[in-house]
C-alpha cells in the first residue's frame, strides 16, 4: 500500500504539481501525514508543513490575508515558520488539519 501511494505522488509531482494542489482525504490515523511528509522529505530540496490544529492566529491571518499574492504570501509563511525555501529549486507547503477543524475557523 505504501508503495503505491508514493508512486501516485510522484506522479502528481511530476505531471501535475505546477498546476494543481493535491488534497489527501482519508480515515484518522493511517498515515496520510506520515507518507506526505516522507515524500516531501526525499523528493524536495526543502518544504514547510503547517498543522492547521495547531497554527497562530498569525498564521492563519497570513492565509486570510495574501491569498492570490503569492510572493507576499511565501516570504510571510517563510516568516512565520523560520523555515526557507531554497532559491530555484522547487518546494512543497504541507499542510493539515482536522476534518472538524475546517469550518471551526
Amino acid at each position: 500500500m505504501r508503495r503505491k501511494i508514493y508512486d501516485q505522488l510522484l506522479e502528481w509531482k511530476e505531471k501535475r504539481s505546477q498546476k494543481e494542489a493535491l488534497l489527501i482525504d482519508g480515515a484518522r490515523r493511517v498515515g496520510k501525514s506520515w507518507i506526505v511528509e516522507e515524500f516531501a522529505r526525499k523528493e524536495y530540496r526543502s518544504y514547510i508543513l503547517i498543522d492547521f490544529s495547531e497554527a497562530s492566529d498569525t498564521m492563519l491571518d497570513v492565509f486570510r490575508t495574501y491569498r492570490g499574492k503569492w510572493d507576499e504570501f511565501f516570504m510571510h509563511l517563510q516568516l512565520e515558520t523560520g523555515k526557507n525555501f531554497i532559491p530555484g529549486s522547487r518546494s512543497l507547503c504541507l499542510m493539515r488539519f482536522r476534518s472538524s477543524l475546517k469550518h471551526a475557523r
